[in-house]
């Protein structure tokens, strides 16, 4: 019986070792890398951890959103109570203020002095501030003569009233340097003004932009007006009037 089963073993050798060899390399296998089932059991836990995660990092955004919002509304609060703040200065002393009002006009009122009647020179009545970057326009140029005003004559150098204004940085370029850097306002009159046409607006109704201004404060105006040539006289009489209206618009920052 015993040498029968040593037969077999020796005929079926071969084959008994493959067998033994697989049972070990199955073995290895099993105690490196598990199975089917539990890799997919695996997988199912790490994506019920994942689901679980991501649930705690949305709530965690919500409330990161809710404090933000709420820090939002904080700011529109006090955004508001500091432009209330300003409103009421605006009542309780004469600083300028362009909250809810964005701009402001500038009214000014010359009129020559005899031999000279080019130079501008006037003293405001009280300080003009401007306490945010700002736009200047043109809103108004009007001039009355008192008669004395000499007849166009097609005279091309008094076609336009050419101002210049040394507290404004007037950047307008030209390549004649008598109208360089200035206002330019073309001449209404073709003959001498008589009583019914002595005052005459020069300007369109559009606004004329001038040039930009930062936060200053402005006491007095000074400049020069000619013609076009920088030199021929605009006026001739002490009583002759020019009125230039002026419009400050505030820049929105908030824009």
């Amino acid at each position: 019986m015993i040498d029968n089963i040593k037969e077999k073993i020796i005929e079926y050798k071969y084959q008994l070792a493959g067998f033994i060899i697989v049972l070990i390399l199955s073995g290895i296998y099993k105690f490196y890398y598990p199975n089917i089932d539990d890799l997919i059991k695996n997988d199912i836990k790490i994506e019920k951890k994942s689901t679980k995660n991501d649930d705690k990092f949305m709530k965690e955004l919500n409330l990161l959103k809710q404090k933000l919002s709420k820090t939002q509304e904080e700011l529109l609060n006090y955004k508001d109570k500091l432009n209330d703040q300003k409103e009421l200065s605006l009542y309780q002393n004469s600083q300028y203020n362009f909250n809810r009002l964005n701009k402001k006009t500038l009214i000014l009122k010359w009129s020559p002095n005899s031999p000279d009647f080019k130079t501008i020179d006037l003293k405001l009545r009280e300080p003009f501030k401007i306490d945010k970057l700002s736009d200047i326009y043109l809103d108004g140029f009007t001039t009355a003569y008192a008669g004395s005003y000499k007849t166009f004559n097609n005279n091309p150098n008094i076609s336009s009233y050419v101002l210049k204004i040394d507290q404004f940085k007037i950047d307008s370029y030209s390549n004649d340097t008598s109208i360089h850097n200035s206002i330019i306002v073309p001449n209404e009159y073709i003959t001498t003004p008589t009583n019914d046409t002595s005052r005459k607006i020069h300007k369109k109704n559009k606004l004329n932009f001038i040039c930009s201004i930062n936060p200053t404060t402005i006491t007095e105006i000074t400049g020069k007006i000619t013609g076009v040539d920088g030199s021929a006289d605009m006026f001739g009489d002490n009583n002759d009037v020019l009125i230039i209206e002026l419009l400050f618009i505030a820049r929105d920052e908030y824009k």
